[in-house]
């Protein structure tokens, strides 16, 4: 039978460090679109002045201002992806400064960076604004609250409404503070062409009502005191539509409240009623006329060094506003409120030229502007009066452990003036004193020392800092080195294009890594028997900083030698994986990602999810559905709010609901899928025979989705998704950034069914079973069984807990379960066997006493009830055992030594490297099935060095002879890979095959012959420590620091090959290394652990023909050994084809330990 490989890549990305596996993604340095410069620039008068040049006549020479604006054209040119903005000396008298351009990416499209709608937005600033009418008809201005007990009225009035008639709304949405609890309200907007401010008199609210005017509803459940927003983008189009709308007319909202109440103005600690729409620049409005400017396609680039001219060129300040503006950037990078960019200052004779800050800068607060003034057209006089009033808040950067933030400060003059009313937070500043220059280098200093030293930006892990760095321009002073320095940064002097631009790009480099070291990673390699021809399967998955890993599958074949695509395309070269190749499930175009083509390219609208809602039903029946109309489908089972529901829903079943693509569709598909991180993919094949099979390949992600697709046409069946990781999903379709990212299901797959008529095809006309079975690894403790045995209806068959089955000891559900036929009582019986599993403890220490996961359990298939268990003393288990105090992470490896077709023997390690054997006694009682020990025990858990970890499965193989068992094992710190403290090992333990013996003798390390820097010879073969290595074994030690085993061996005609993990970071501060390490691959004789052949061509065979090197430098997978159905064997690890030149015996590479006939 042919068979199927199935290889899991990733991409290298950054990522946080994490207590797992996932840490050494983390490259350190941070990719361009993390990094973050914030500019605060001068355009005081004396940029007028010029500075020095070649040329002998002075006005010949550029001034100050033409090197700015020179210099940051070429800085825009060469930063690609990182983020600017910009504060200046604009906004109030004194202090002032504004933010002039809000955050954007270099090289993105302006408009899909920074909102380019013109905004209206509205906030109630004062106590008369917002009032409520009770259900006696009495009206209060001053109440703190706004409904109770009865029908309420709410009216919100907003004075001089500047939204111009017959505009074309995009968005409109009114905002309040609802109180805990239900809600049910009913909003239009006054029937009037200008409504008239509330009065306290009777009925003054509910007298404008009018039940012939546009109404919307809405209603739900308000967990806490929250900000609910409410979508009224039709009420607001249908008034300005009418024929007596102009702007700068007054406008009132009226709420209806049948339940609840909602936070006044008069409620200081809560957000005040908000209204904000957003209009189209395309359409021109009637009264007053108005036509906006369109950014059209501009470039971010363009328009930053546009807007930069315009501020340096135009309206030059009076003075140096340092310490103003470099302040009003830290409030605006941390999140905190609008201060000094409120108003425009009368301190410019052309007050034209002045700004506040900008709109897409900040959130809330009432933005009194004219029709006829917008972001793009600022220099209008009718936007000389604009101000922020109310409650504006600056929106933060956001930002992810490892990005950088710089605050730049360039300046033509000596630090001036400083601001009078500093923030009291910031040490050091009340004790600024002296002249104007010395309090402002004071000031300015406390600042950049703050910014520099303190972690501003405290949600995300690690120290999050803001150097600051100032550049002189054709100046320099002590001040503003010592500035420089106190804020972590560096003092740069420039008086040319040239040395303005090496400044720049000094400072920018420092944000900028080569990100275009894109690796490779073979996480996971599974196996299957069930296939029907030489299909190979890339898994793909790409890590990334927020919650939202994506993932891909990509079908190959495997011709002539070669892993090819279409057109016989080669998929892995030389080079490595070529994304190019088109893989045979990709439509359209070949593939210019990793991520496209695949499986994604082939998700439909028609999408089937189902959840395990409804127990007593079948998974595909409505009551299991995602679907808007499935009432069982609620919003707390979702993890959102009511308003979400739906949405939530939406991007379940395929629809961009984000807009990750940012095209402004949010009802397309998003075509992406999770990633495949620790999972494994299995094929299942429907039909009676090869004919007609039909094969299913499953798959399950990180978002929390069990994928079955078609396996020959890539085209998904349908998805499953565990109830208990419904709130997950959530957390993946927001990204949000977190060091507890969720991992979907990530557990191992299992698929078995009982082949009546042993044809390794599954028939339901056989009256055969099929199951699919799989833990939830780091995302809980619980095992899923699903019947699949009807092709396209599954269902939940079982779900087991260990804590509600009695097995509170148990940890993460890690082991992929494993069927295994056994005789009890002389029955037949099918079990699953699953270890005890993890303890998340052990991502940073070793737990010992009373470690979760230090167990192991068979469960029955067809009832999910435990029919045995083991553990330590005292938890209760019916088999209890003084050593088995160590998380059992490990799948055990079960064998069927005499072919008979039941389980004989099974060997698990756990993660105090201790090795156990259990030994099934077919056609015992239960009480007398199964026996077990510890056989080899080669760590001591209170030597830091020595704490040496199994969390991979054994590799068994029947020695030649057939007496001994030969069980090969490495140990690693699997879950904290960098880690360089451990000297790890590998190791091969030799055990008897027969007789099962009562008593379990236990080996250490001395007992095992040291191979470490040593080969055997024919003539020593007698000597005392080969002998250890014929009766005990042997073991491997490794050179380099950290190098550890974090995969399964393979065992092939006598020969042994693993990978191994060489970490090169310093795991105490990743954020400043690239952990990329490093990966080899041994092959050593199961005798000895001698090298085989000349592996480096240098024509001795020695100990350095031991392993080779890895192109791949990142964790390494389990070695694969393909069976094409013509030609060689061939070695494979990951997508590197090893040991070319190894020469296999006769039927040498078939193992004759582990029967498979029950489909695992």
């Amino acid at each position: 039978m042919k068979k199927t490989l199935i290889i899991f890549l990733s991409i290298l990305l950054p990522l946080n460090l994490l207590a797992d596996d996932s840490e050494i993604y983390f490259s350190g340095n941070p990719d361009p679109s993390q990094g973050v410069l914030m500019f605060s620039i001068d355009n005081s008068i004396s940029l007028n002045g010029r500075v020095k040049c070649e040329d002998q006549y002075l006005l010949r020479c550029p001034t100050r201002r033409d090197v700015l604006s020179e210099s940051v054209r070429n800085l825009v040119d060469d930063i690609k992806g990182v983020t600017v903005a910009f504060t200046g000396f604009h906004g109030g008298r004194y202090p002032k400064g504004a933010v002039v351009f809000p955050r954007a990416r270099v090289g993105e499209r302006y408009c899909d960076e920074v909102e380019c709608d013109v905004v209206i937005r509205r906030e109630v600033v004062k106590g008369d604004s917002d009032a409520v009418e009770s259900s006696t008809g009495d009206v209060s201005i001053s109440s703190k609250l706004m409904g109770g007990e009865g029908e309420h009225y709410v009216g919100i009035h907003f004075s001089n409404f500047q939204a111009p008639q017959s505009t074309l709304v995009n968005s409109g949405e009114l905002s309040f503070e609802l109180q805990p609890g239900n809600y049910s309200i009913d909003i239009q907007i006054q029937d009037s062409k200008s409504t008239d401010a509330i009065q306290e008199t009777h009925r003054n609210i509910s007298n404008r009502w009018n039940d012939e005017q546009p109404t919307l509803s809405f209603s739900g459940v308000a967990e806490q005191a929250e900000d609910k927003y409410f979508n009224v983008h039709n009420l607001i189009q249908n008034h300005l539509n009418r024929n007596d709308w102009c702007a700068g007319q007054a406008l009132t909202v009226l709420v209806k409240i049948n339940t609840g109440s909602i936070a006044s103005f008069e409620n200081n600690q809560s957000t005040p009623p908000r209204f904000e729409i957003k209009l189209d620049r395309s359409v021109a409005g009637t009264c007053p006329k108005t036509a906006y400017r369109s950014y059209g396609e501009d470039l971010v680039e363009k328009v930053f060094s546009d807007e930069v001219d315009n501020y340096i060129y135009h309206g030059s300040s009076r003075g140096t506003y340092t310490v103003d503006a470099a302040l009003e950037a830290f409030f605006y990078l941390t999140g905190r409120s609008v201060e000094y960019g409120r108003f425009r200052s009368d301190f410019l004779a052309n007050q034209t030229l002045n700004r506040i800050s900008h709109t897409d800068s900040y959130v809330g607060g009432d933005l009194t502007r004219n029709a006829a003034c917008d972001d793009a057209h600022l220099s209008n006089s009718a936007c000389i009066p604009e101000k922020i009033s109310g409650r504006a808040v600056y929106k933060a950067a956001s930002i992810g452990q490892c990005s950088k933030v710089r605050a730049v400060v360039v300046t033509d003059g000596e630090l001036y003036s400083g601001v009078y009313d500093f923030p009291s937070y910031i040490p050091g500043a009340a004790s600024c004193t002296g002249s104007f220059g010395q309090r402002a280098a004071c000031q300015l200093r406390a600042l950049t020392t703050y910014m520099g030293s303190v972690d501003q930006f405290p949600r995300i892990p690690g120290d999050q800092f803001i150097p600051t760095d100032i550049i002189g321009l054709d100046i320099e002073t002590t001040a503003m080195r010592q500035v420089a320095e106190a804020g972590g940064g560096n003092f740069y002097f420039a008086q040319s294009v040239a040395g303005l631009t090496a400044a720049f790009d000094s400072i920018s480099n420092q944000l900028l890594i080569d990100d275009s070291n894109v690796a490779f990673n073979v996480q996971v390699n599974a196996y299957n028997q069930l296939t029907t021809d030489d299909n190979i399967y890339f898994a793909l998955f790409q890590p990334a900083l927020g919650s939202r890993w994506q993932g891909n599958i990509k079908k190959y074949q495997y011709k002539n030698n070669n892993i090819v695509g279409q057109n016989n395309a080669l998929a892995v070269g030389i080079n490595g994986y070529n994304v190019s190749a088109k893989d045979f499930w990709a439509s359209g175009s070949a593939s210019s990602s990793t991520l496209s083509g695949g499986a994604t390219s082939n998700f439909t609208k028609d999408r089937k999810v189902f959840v395990d809602l409804d127990p007593s039903q079948p998974l595909n029946h409505a009551s299991n559905s995602i679907k808007a109309d499935n009432k069982n489908l609620t919003a707390d089972l979702l993890g959102v709010s009511s308003r979400l529901r739906e949405k939530q829903i939406d991007w379940i079943l395929g629809k961009d609901t984000e807009d990750y693509d940012q095209d402004k569709d949010v009802e397309e598909l998003h075509q992406t899928m999770g990633g495949i991180v620790h999972s494994n993919l299995v094929v299942a094949n429907y039909g009676a025979n090869i004919q007609n099979a039909k094969p299913i390949l499953f798959s399950a992600t990180s978002d929390g989705f069990l994928h079955a697709f078609n396996a020959v046409t890539g085209q998904e069946e349908y998805v499953f998704i565990p109830k208990e990781l419904l709130p997950q999903v959530n957390t993946v379709r927001e990204n949000q950034e977190s060091d507890e990212r969720p991992h979907g299901i990530d557990g191992q797959l299992t698929t078995w069914y009982s082949d009546l008529d042993g044809n390794g095809y599954f028939n339901k006309g056989d009256a055969s079973d099929l199951y699919l079975l799989f833990g939830l690894r780091r995302s809980g403790e619980t095992y899923y069984a699903l019947d699949i045995s009807t092709h396209g209806q599954p269902s939940l068959h079982w779900k087991f807990s260990p804590k509600e089955s009695g097995l509170g000891y148990f940890g993460q559900s890690w082991s992929k379960p494993q069927v295994l036929n056994i005789k009890i009582n002389n029955e037949d019986r099918s079990l699953v066997l699953v270890s005890g599993g993890y303890d998340p403890a052990n991502d940073t220490v070793l737990t010992t006493e009373k470690s979760k996961g230090a167990g192991l359990a068979l469960i029955d298939i067809k009832s999910g009830n435990v029919v045995w268990s083991a553990g330590g003393y005292g938890v209760g288990a019916l088999s209890e055992f003084d050593q088995m105090k160590y998380s059992i992470p490990a799948t055990p490896r079960v064998l069927d030594l005499n072919s008979d077709g039941f389980i004989d023997r099974f060997y698990v390690g756990d993660l105090g490297g201790q090795l156990w054997r259990f030994d099934i006694h077919n056609g015992q009682t239960v009480g007398s099935l199964i026996t077990g020990g510890v056989i080899a025990a080669v760590a001591d858990p209170d030597t830091k060095h020595q704490r040496r970890r199994f969390f991979s499965t054994p590799d068994v193989s029947i020695e030649a002879g057939g007496q001994m068992i030969n069980i090969a094992i490495g140990s690693g710190w699997a879950s904290h890979p960098l880690d360089q403290d451990v000297n790890d090992k590998f190791y091969l333990i030799r055990d008897d095959i027969s007789p099962k013996s009562a008593s379990y003798t236990q080996v250490i390390e001395s007992d095992l012959y040291d191979a470490t820097s040593k080969i055997a010879l024919s003539s020593n073969i007698g000597n005392v420590n080969l002998n250890k290595a014929k009766n005990n074994g042997w073991y491997l030690g490794f050179s380099n620091s950290g190098e550890k085993v974090v995969g399964e061996s393979l065992t092939a005609d006598g020969n042994v090959i693993f990978g191994t993990y060489i970490p090169s970071v310093d795991a105490e501060n990743a954020c400043s290394s690239v952990a990329l390490g490093s990966a080899k691959t041994y092959l050593v004789s199961t005798s000895f652990a001698n090298p085989i052949y000349d592996i480096n061509d240098d024509n001795i065979v020695d100990l350095s023909d031991r392993f080779q090197q890895l192109q791949s430098s990142l964790l390494p997978s389990q070695p694969q050994l393909l069976l094409p159905g013509k030609g060689e064997p061939q070695l494979y690890l990951g997508t590197e084809k090893i040991f070319d030149d190894i020469e296999f015996s006769p039927n040498a590479v078939n193992r004759t330990f582990h029967s498979d006939s029950f489909g695992n």
